[in-house]
């Protein structure tokens, strides 16, 4: 059985959650996390995000508020998993 995008984000969803929790990080009221997080979640060197950023690759939504990045916890799992879908 071949499971939908939808089912793997969700799953992917969850385990950004138990990383969060394993990890003593709680996300903001959006389910957001600040840049460094979501480098550490991703499993990207320090600084990629901003760098991406900088070059206009960034894929994954975020926020800005003041000089901080923030990103959802949900649009890094679909963007994981459109990463999946493309190879």
């Amino acid at each position: 059985m071949t499971d939908t995008f939808e089912d793997r984000v969700a799953a992917t969803l969850v385990a950004m959650r138990n990383w969060c929790e394993e990890n003593g990080v709680v996300p903001n009221g959006y389910g957001a996390v600040d840049e460094r997080t979501a480098e550490r979640i991703l499993g990207y060197a320090p600084r990629t995000l901003a760098k991406q950023h900088e070059l206009g690759g960034c894929e994954i939504p975020c926020r800005r508020l003041g000089n901080r990045r923030w990103y959802t916890l949900e649009d890094m799992a679909r963007e994981v998993e459109r990463g999946y879908l493309a190879q």
